[in-house]
């Protein structure tokens, strides 16, 4: 939960009403949330006084667990319109009277698209949420993780006992009654435990769908199971999430009947509203699998794999997959279109600038490790999308953090060393810029214009050097060859010519469920040192390099190998092979005084 707080007010949703104009919105009015489980939450006593040309309001109470105030009321005929300001975020209500109450929607910080109703009230305080304390929060989590559920029922018995007014208790009810399904208890005792946890719950449709989809779990009081998922799914705001998850707690209860087609029924129209719930994929697969739907099957085995690397749906995919006598080329390419539908979508649109007078080169460190490094991956996904590589090119160095990465080489590691870097994700502009912490994927549309801001301050530098660049990739040989022409007379000691081996794309799936890894250095030519640059009196060069792509990948897969046995563990899969048909070399060239980069060119070998 958002701030590791139980309470009410991450609860609230969305819904579009018509109204009917009000005659006089003068008055006190309390505002209060319905949820889509139709839980109603008191929010604030609102004093609103109006005379012949202006409105205003005061907040007499909130329930809020932070401080809110009125920043401007605009009442139009029958139209609402209050914005609030708080520590937290700014938020708006916007909605229509309609008879003798106000009825419309919230907008901004995490209430954007939440429901409300006011009406007229004598209330003057309303009570304040009460949240969790940090004690009860991390028993709730302790309990959680015991593995054995007699054990597990102990430890929510205790926070039960110990935190009788706690926002945990309900929660805590809700998972001691999984627990009992889990152990097999009695049915006497399982009724008994479904009683008292409604009677302390403070959302009575989650806790049924929550009692629902446990006793569906283990197979156990079907009938009690559907009497209380479709008393979920009937009380819930309809076409909203809340209401596509009860849907998939009633169709699996009715698979479990054995009535295979309505569950399939209300499982698809629960995909339709929640399609990001990973355990609805792949009980639509099984349930598709059933009715001999191999096809569609095999796709939600394939979409079930893909968010939740549930090697199981993986199988059957490839089972449902040889029956059709497919090719495994072809499963590849579906398995790819899996992966690209977890790309968030974002609208990045296209450089309408001029090239200019330097190449900008942005550095990425993640690792197919890091749930964090998501958003910083798919956020520089959007970079090449948008920037050319004549003005922006992209490296990125794969790392052991915070677990192992196949993709991660010893150059790789060496370069994280130069900048000190200490985590992922970090990203680097032109060796100066530096930008530390990541986010998930939903995270990347905002990091993106963080990185773009970072990279615009770099896009019209001047060089005091000139580099040109040519490359080809003959007989598994990559050749080479870099001109330098000082334009501004420096000292040169302390520059260093880098040249990266980059493939264009990467396929493999790692923690973080991130499967197209672009732009990977798969070799430094030279090492992370680089080379010295020699110039002659005139402030020119010339370097030539070749290297056997063959040698490369043998280097990688004795490091990889090399890990594993050093530390014990097994990867998945060792993409050390190099695509020969998706390289590209990089040439930089660095002062290590400073590390910034002074120049770079680029070029896709042929």
């Amino acid at each position: 939960m958002k701030r590791q707080v139980f309470h009410a007010w991450t609860l609230l949703l969305c819904i579009s009403m018509g109204f009917a104009q009000l005659e006089s919105p003068q008055g006190r009015w309390l505002v209060q949330a319905i949820t889509d489980s139709g839980k109603v939450i008191p929010l604030l006593i609102l004093q609103i006084h109006t005379d012949s040309e202006t409105s205003r309001t005061e907040i007499l109470s909130t329930s809020a667990p932070f401080g809110l105030i009125v920043r401007q009321l605009n009442l139009d005929q029958n139209m609402f319109e209050l914005d609030l300001g708080s520590g937290q975020g700014n938020l708006r209500f916007r909605g229509s009277f309609s008879g003798d109450s106000i009825e419309g929607i919230i907008e901004g910080f995490v209430f954007d698209g939440f429901r409300f109703h006011a009406t007229p009230t004598e209330l003057e305080r309303l009570k304040p949420f009460v949240e969790a304390t940090q004690e009860a929060v991390q028993g709730y989590r302790r309990a959680m993780g015991i593995k054995d559920p007699n054990e597990r029922i102990e430890a929510f018995d205790i926070l039960m006992q110990s935190h009788p007014g706690s926002p945990v208790r309900w929660q805590a009810a809700v998972q001691r009654f999984k627990g009992l399904v889990e152990t097999g208890r009695s049915t006497e005792e399982l009724l008994t435990a479904a009683e008292d946890t409604l009677q302390l719950s403070d959302d009575k449709l989650t806790a049924i769908n929550d009692m629902a989809y446990a006793l569906a779990k283990e197979n156990r009081l079907l009938e009690r199971a559907e009497t209380y998922a479709r008393e979920a799914v009937g009380g819930a705001r309809a076409n909203s999430s809340t209401h596509g998850n009860f849907l998939h707690t009633l169709g699996w209860v009715l698979f479990q009947k054995g009535q295979i087609q309505a569950a399939a029924e209300h499982l698809k129209r629960a995909y339709a509203l929640a399609s990001d719930k990973r355990e609805l994929v792949l009980h639509l697969a099984q349930v598709l699998e059933v009715l001999g739907d191999t096809r569609q099957a095999r796709q939600f085995y394939l979409k079930s794999y893909a968010r939740d690397a549930h090697l199981g749906a993986l199988n059957k995919a490839l089972e449902l997959h040889l029956r059709e006598q497919g090719s495994p080329e072809e499963l590849h390419e579906l398995m790819d279109r899996e992966y690209e539908s977890l790309i968030p979508e974002m609208e990045v649109g296209e450089y309408q600038g001029k090239p200019g007078k330097k190449i900008v080169v942005a550095e990425l460190f993640t690792g197919a490790a890091c749930n964090p490094c998501q958003g910083a991956d798919y956020a520089f996904h959007g970079l090449r999308k948008y920037y050319p590589d004549t003005v922006v090119t992209i490296l990125k160095y794969h790392l052991h953090v915070p677990g192992p990465d196949p993709m991660t080489n010893p150059d790789a590691e060496d370069r994280a060393s130069y900048y000190a870097v200490r985590g992922t994700p970090e990203v680097i502009i032109e060796g100066v810029d530096r930008r530390s912490g990541g986010g998930f994927s939903s995270a990347a549309p905002s990091m993106f214009l963080r990185y773009q801001e970072m990279i615009e301050q770099h896009l019209n530098a001047k060089s005091p050097l000139s580099l040109k660049l040519e490359g080809t990739l003959q007989d598994d040989f990559v050749q080479v060859k870099v001109s330098i022409d000082l334009i501004d007379p420096q000292p040169t000691d302390q520059l260093r010519l880098r040249i990266a081996l980059v493939e264009g794309s990467v396929h493999y799936t790692g923690f973080n469920r991130v499967h197209f890894h672009e732009q990977v250095v798969r070799k430094l030519f030279g090492g992370a040192n680089g080379l010295a640059l020699s110039l002659n009196e005139e402030g020119s060069g010339k370097f030539e390099l070749k290297q056997n792509v063959s040698e490369i990948e043998a280097d990688l897969e004795g490091y990889l190998k090399s890990y594993q046995e050093k530390w014990g563990y097994a990867f998945k899969a060792l993409p050390f092979t190099i695509d020969r048909g998706n390289l590209s070399v990089l040439a930089f060239v660095q002062n290590d005084r400073d590390k910034h980069i002074l120049n770079a060119a680029s070029v896709r070998l042929e």
